[in-house]
């Protein structure tokens, strides 16, 4: 049961290794609330993950995973949610979920590997504020969507995102990875990463009464 003060979190004990190779023990302590959810993001990702992987395994069981060729990875098969879709009559149909069967992919990582990110990214939960089609928005435009989205998302949060989406986007499209990257840099210059956001709407508000 965690004792820590509002606004953090405990993080349990762990061991790691020092610069000179001996195991370092590092206690439980209370950390700051980066992502405002009363507990570390990481274990939910992890309960995440791990439900995906065990409909992954089943369906690899189902059709098996083919061997690929050099230039491609296995992907693993998945359920591909139900949705509805919006026919030329404006009215809808519901497109029942299905199973996708493992099927070989072009290799977008480092050669042969195929690395996943231990991390849950929300699809399209900046698009409510402005930040969607990134290629063609000026960096300006992206700037004012994302102040809008620090209004609800700590900056630590949004500085990570966007490095994490810059970095899936390393090969397979460099230009929009300096993109999402510079944007990341620009959330740590103008908001910092683990001030509040009154304390950074103050440190902002300043600066503009400083340059007038």
């Amino acid at each position: 049961m965690s004792n820590c003060p509002t606004g953090k979190i405990r993080r349990k004990s762990y061991n790691r290794r020092s610069t000179s190779g001996s195991t370092v023990h590092v206690p439980a302590n209370c950390i700051v609330d980066t992502s405002g959810r009363g507990h570390k993001r990481s274990d939910d990702d992890k309960k995440i993950i791990k439900a995906r992987e065990r409909i992954q395994n089943r369906v690899n069981r189902k059709y098996g995973v083919p061997k690929c060729p050099n230039g491609q990875v296995a992907r693993s098969g998945y359920i591909k949610k139900s949705y509805s879709r919006k026919n030329s009559r404006g009215s809808y149909t519901k497109i029942d979920s299905i199973e996708v069967k493992p099927a070989c992919v072009s290799d977008q990582g480092a050669s042969g590997k195929h690395n996943k990110l231990p991390i849950v990214l929300e699809k399209g939960d900046l698009k409510k504020y402005g930040y969607e089609n990134v290629s063609d928005k000026s960096s300006s435009s992206r700037h004012r969507a994302l102040s809008r989205a620090v209004k609800d998302i700590k900056p630590l949060s949004l500085f990570r995102k966007l490095i994490i989406l810059s970095t899936m986007n390393k090969t397979k499209n460099p230009i929009l990875a300096k993109k999402f990257k510079s944007d990341a840099k620009w959330i740590k210059s103008e908001f910092g990463l683990l001030r509040t956001l009154s304390r950074s709407k103050s440190r902002n508000s300043k600066s503009r009464r400083s340059r007038k």
